[in-house]
């Protein structure tokens, strides 16, 4: 979504850390739950949850004019960090209400997506910004398209400096 490949690294890498973190530290060592239905079902919408609030703050960092890393990093989470906060805040909240239900499956539900919003704020706000701040592009560099733009403009040109070589009297109508 940013059509930048160092902002797209970082972002994988929150998102990663963000996965490893739920199902390695808080599913496995925390609660000690075997992996089992429920846990496999929370972990197809987990990595949904873990993809949010970073894809947010990249698709801020990439829409920021600044100049420096640091400026659209600070720009980013100024204007997207509130929201990212909130909706934090809010699932949160929603889901503490699953803790009360009868069931196991909504109550080891609950723990997954309030462990996964957390550690997915965290590293989109630390790990993330961080990366931005120390790694992030500045200008055009790392873009998909212009790195594209660049390879096709190069091919184009080959083809025009092999054009041009021909002799008018060889090219057909179409290419005179």
């Amino acid at each position: 979504s940013t059509l930048n490949v160092i902002v797209s690294i970082g972002a994988i890498l929150a998102i990663g850390g963000i996965v490893a973190t739920t199902m390695g530290y808080g599913v496995q060592l925390l609660m000690s739950y075997p992996l089992g239905v429920a846990e496999s079902i929370a972990t197809v919408i987990l990595i949904g949850f873990s993809m949010d609030y970073c894809l947010h703050l990249a698709g801020a960092y990439i829409a920021s004019k600044k100049a420096t890393r640091q400026e659209r990093t600070r720009e980013s989470l100024t204007e997207m960090g509130v929201s990212v906060t909130a909706g934090a805040l809010t699932t949160v909240f929603s889901a503490v209400f699953l803790f009360g239900t009868v069931l196991t499956f909504f109550q080891k539900f609950a723990f997954i997506i309030i462990f996964t919003i957390g550690g997915s704020w965290l590293w989109s706000t630390v790990f993330f910004s961080s990366f931005c701040m120390v790694f992030g592009p500045e200008g055009d560099f790392g873009e998909w398209l212009y790195i594209l733009g660049q390879r096709k403009a190069e091919e184009n040109g080959k083809e025009a400096a092999e054009v041009a070589e021909i002799p008018d009297a060889e090219r057909g109508p179409a290419e005179a």
